[in-house]
């Protein structure tokens, strides 16, 4: 498996509470049902207000690197990007799950 995760913060003068962006949180949820290739997805805003802090974040749990790149050519998710890069600075890290060393104690 692999975890899609991706960090946003967003750039002034944008707000979370704009209601572009309201449509636009709404519109990244429906990212589950409409790209076949998540196998489960989270997404929210952030809760603290540390400096260093991103606004969202995202992780997608996808079979494996062809599912990745399906997700990431769908036609929703590059809809969806898109509107976030108009609004957003982001990080991005695709890992694998990996059984954590501390599984066998």
């Amino acid at each position: 498996m692999i975890q899609h995760i991706v960090l946003l913060r967003l750039r002034p003068p944008h707000t979370p509470d704009e209601p572009a962006l309201r449509e636009l949180e709404r519109d990244t949820h429906r990212l589950a049902d409409a790209v076949p290739a998540i196998k489960d997805m989270r997404f929210g805003r952030n809760v603290t207000r540390r400096a260093d802090a991103h606004d969202y974040a995202l992780v997608a749990l996808l079979a494996d690197e062809a599912a990745l790149a399906d997700y990431l050519d769908h036609p929703a998710h590059r809809e969806v990007s898109a509107r976030w890069a108009a609004v957003s600075d982001r990080a991005v890290a695709d890992l694998y799950e990996t059984p954590s060393p501390h599984a066998e104690e």
